[in-house]
């Protein structure tokens, strides 16, 4: 029995190894080279990043479990938990870095970047994703919540790629029509319902209690602030795409550009007055330095950046009044533990 948190990061770097030796079969010697192929694709693309989805999933089991099952087996097995969703992730990442085009990811070449001319990354995303099923099974086949584990993932897999869909057709739409309805802050609930809110506050913590064997119907009275946890966080990986040292973040900004529906496109849409309105509509989604010119003077003129503020401070202050008046002991503990990990912290945005 382990009496104090361990932490989550390095608990699933200790991991990793072992996630992916298990998450393809390995004896047959006629697919040596795919198994070769596999490993290096996991081990560029997969650990050295932010890994959000894994470290929800234990620092939730963590603060959930009772101590005396808090066993170096049970961490083991949360690590690996945590590696089947983080494993998933990552195909979608790199699949958003394709449809994105970007060039760059965690300072280094994207994936695609890195292969020969007649080869994709399409197949890569697919072995990770199927590998990180292999593993489930390999580790929780006999766990009594193995049924709704299982679920849990394939409806994990199932919104997080009709998130990127949604991203990808609007910021299409937009570029094309310019239409200002498509940049709303509704339709970018939606999209990040899907594509960040599903796997990271509703997958990663409803996996956490059914590994701890907890019932999981008292997540659901504090959905709601688990829903604006997941909005805050896009928001977050908004605000980086835009005001953020992009050696920092790892890649170039492209939300500017691409017009995407954003937390910051969804806000400009609220606070503008009509002459904003006007000039934001005709140069946002453009490649030219003046129009990203523009947009960025428009930023700048409504204080995005002390709006994001002042919306992480609002978030901060409801989660504290449900965790600690509402929400179920167990559930306050996880809102506690995300609020101080991954909303109370200082981050320095410059326009």
């Amino acid at each position: 029995m382990l009496t104090t948190c361990v932490d989550s990061l390095k608990l699933m770097m200790y991991h990793y190894p072992f996630s992916i030796r298990d998450s393809i079969p390995r004896h047959d010697s006629e697919v040596t080279d795919v198994v070769k192929r596999f490993d290096q694709f996991c081990y560029y693309a997969g650990p050295e990043r932010e890994l959000y989805v894994g470290t929800i999933v234990l620092d939730c089991y963590q603060v959930i479990e009772s101590a005396d099952n808090l066993t170096v087996k049970n961490l083991r097995l949360a690590s690996i938990l945590a590696w089947v969703f983080e494993n998933i992730t990552t195909g979608c990442i790199v699949g958003d870095d394709l449809l994105d085009g970007h060039g760059v990811r965690w300072n280094k070449p994207c994936w695609h970047k890195t292969l020969p001319a007649n080869q994709t990354s399409f197949l890569d995303i697919k072995k990770i994703q199927t590998g990180a099923k292999l593993l489930l099974c390999k580790y929780f086949r006999n766990h009594p919540n193995f049924p709704q584990l299982l679920n849990l993932i394939c409806e994990f897999v199932h919104c997080i790629h009709l998130g990127q869909t949604v991203d990808f057709n609007l910021s299409e739409a937009f570029r094309k029509t310019r239409d200002g309805d498509l940049l709303k802050m509704e339709n970018y609930k939606t999209l990040v319902m899907y594509k960040t809110g599903f796997p990271l506050y509703v997958a990663a913590p409803l996996g956490a209690m059914y590994l701890a064997n907890f019932d999981t119907h008292r997540y659901f009275p504090s959905k709601h602030i688990f829903e604006k946890l997941y909005i805050y966080r896009q928001a977050q990986n908004d605000m980086w795409d835009c005001f953020c040292a992009h050696k920092d973040v790892g890649k170039t900004p492209s939300d500017v550009v691409n017009g995407k529906t954003t937390w910051i496109s969804g806000t400009v849409l609220l606070e503008a007055n009509r002459r904003q309105l006007k000039k934001f509509l005709e140069n946002y989604g453009r490649e030219d330095i003046e129009s990203q010119r523009i947009v960025f003077e428009i930023f700048d003129e409504l204080d995005i950046v002390g709006l994001f503020r002042k919306f992480r401070r609002d978030l901060m202050w409801e989660c504290d009044e449900h965790a600690s008046s509402v929400a179920h002991p167990a559930v306050a503990k996880m809102i506690h533990v995300l609020v101080e990990k991954y909303v109370n912290v200082y981050e320095d945005y410059e326009l």
